[in-house]
């Protein structure tokens, strides 16, 4: 599903629902953002304000989800 972000938009804002929005549910949900539609004039200071929530977690190892 896209997002869009209009020219006087919060940009730190939009990046952070984005990004909540693409994890929320490890990103299994319907409704996950997939794409972003963004005036060219503010596509870059998007791209440097976001930050997937999932780069501050600390280092971690997962195992099986499941057990036999």
């Amino acid at each position: 599903d896209p997002a869009s972000v209009l020219a006087d938009a919060d940009i730190e804002a939009a990046a952070d629902g984005i990004a909540r929005s693409a994890f929320a549910n490890c990103g299994q949900m319907c409704m996950a953002v997939k794409r972003v539609f963004v005036p060219a004039a503010t596509q870059l200071q998007l791209f440097r304000t976001s930050r997937p929530p999932i780069w501050d977690l600390p280092e971690i190892s997962c195992g099986q989800a499941t057990s036999l």
